[in-house]
């Protein structure tokens, strides 16, 4: 029979994980004011005394082109983003909190974007957490190349995401 030793309580992997955590997050939505407009993202980074993030990753949107008759077209646009953002942890038991974050994103092209993150995460086990954000400001700027140059525009997608604390 295999007994587990535990770590002494103030050793120097104790300290470390509480001050450096890398995480991930896989996330999804779409928009409730229109038709259309999912959103997918996947984030890898670090959070930094159980306060701060930091962190960069990909994003990919399907935004409506035209519509005929009852069906729509879309085009699928990925952008490089970068996330800066707080952790407010809201119980002593650490399962909800409160995260706050501002995501910036461009194509290297013609698409700037900036998207608000504000909602309530849930530690579903120690190293799983399951996010919600029910209303998350967007303004997605195109320049005059774009395909898409009409379409500048505030949008407010709800998401759902699932985060990986390592």
């Amino acid at each position: 029979m295999l007994t587990e030793v535990p770590t002494p309580l103030f050793s120097n992997r104790v300290i470390r994980r509480r001050r450096y955590q890398l995480i991930g997050t896989l996330a999804g939505g779409f928009n409730l004011t229109e038709q259309g407009g999912a959103t997918g993202s996947v984030i890898i980074g670090t959070r930094v005394g159980d306060v701060f993030e930091v962190g960069a990753g990909l994003r990919q949107m399907a935004t409506p082109v035209q519509s005929v008759g009852s069906s729509r077209e879309y085009t699928f646009e990925h952008l490089a983003l970068v996330r800066l953002g707080l952790h407010f942890e809201l119980d002593s038991r650490r399962i909800v909190s409160l995260p706050f974050s501002v995501d910036l994103g461009t194509n290297f092209g013609d698409v700037k974007q900036a998207k608000l993150n504000l909602g309530l995460r849930f530690n579903i086990t120690p190293y799983l957490s399951l996010g919600i954000y029910p209303f998350s400001p967007v303004y997605t700027f195109r320049g005059a190349n774009s395909v898409l140059a009409d379409n500048s525009r505030w949008s407010f997608p709800s998401t759902l995401e699932l985060g990986f604390n390592f």
